[in-house]
């Protein structure tokens, strides 16, 4: 009873600290193949974690008569959804807070109706929200926001909300939007720009629990990719994502492996 009661501890705690993978899925499914590299690679890494973001038209691109994506899109995510180790969330721009609220509600409301889509799982976990401004000024935007998402997404645990302010939060005034969040993206920029611990020091380090990095036009050796993550996971990183592409509109099936494998090893 004890080493059961150990082994289930362990996992938890696995599940709630491990760094996971943060991939932003800025591609449309053309066809049912379109994703499968990131399906292979979540399939043959079953102890890492996955957090998807879908964007079918820069946020849900969907409406009141029909509320959710098309078919190969619901196919795609329900694809996703099936894999035990993946989480998957909507993109929302957040326009640096130069948009009302009730339209960043009204996004958030098309994603929460996908939970009733009957056909297929394509519900969703959380809301990501890019093009985050820091500014006190949008203290309240944001915190209603990130309130609205947990109120109105309809996930089988809390669901999660990222903001993505692309640059460490440096000061205490842009520090209390973790309070706001789960996830902060602290770091997105072309690899070449990237120093591994150099560039992790400049993150808040109270905060590296709940901090993503996210590493475009990635051109190192295999080495260097895990160097680097092994890196972020001894400091106790949340999340990260590394991709050869310079927009995240496609796939590197090799990339992704290698970043599973690293997440994964020890």
């Amino acid at each position: 009873m004890v080493t059961t009661l150990f082994l289930l501890l362990a996992t938890h705690c696995l599940s709630a600290f491990s760094i996971f993978i943060l991939v932003p899925l800025y591609i449309y499914p053309e066809t049912p193949s379109t994703w499968q590299p990131l399906l292979s690679a979540i399939s043959a890494s079953p102890s890492v974690r996955w957090q998807i973001i879908v964007n079918p038209a820069s946020g849900p691109g969907t409406n009141s008569t029909n509320p959710y994506p098309d078919s190969s899109y619901t196919a795609a995510i329900a694809s996703l959804n099936e894999q035990p180790n993946v989480q998957t969330i909507g993109y929302i721009d957040s326009a640096y807070g130069n948009t009302a609220v009730s339209s960043i509600e009204t996004q958030i409301d098309a994603y929460a109706q996908w939970a009733s889509y009957t056909a297929q799982n394509i519900s969703l976990s959380g809301i990501f929200f890019d093009d985050m401004n820091q500014s006190t000024a949008l203290y309240d935007f944001y915190d209603s926001i990130a309130t609205y998402t947990r109120q109105h997404i309809k996930s089988a645990s809390t669901p999660t909300v990222v903001f993505n302010p692309g640059t460490p939060s440096t000061t205490a005034d842009e520090q209390k939007f973790f309070s706001y969040s789960d996830t902060m993206l602290e770091f997105e920029n072309p690899a070449s720009n990237y120093k591994n611990q150099t560039t992790i020091d400049t993150i808040p380090k109270a905060y590296w629990n709940k901090s993503a990095i996210v590493l475009h036009d990635f051109r190192e050796s295999e080495s260097v990719l895990d160097s680097w993550v092994q890196t972020m996971k001894a400091d106790g990183i949340q999340s990260v994502y590394f991709t050869s592409d310079p927009s995240y509109n496609a796939l590197n099936g090799t990339l992704l492996t290698q970043l599973a494998t690293a997440v994964a090893g020890s």
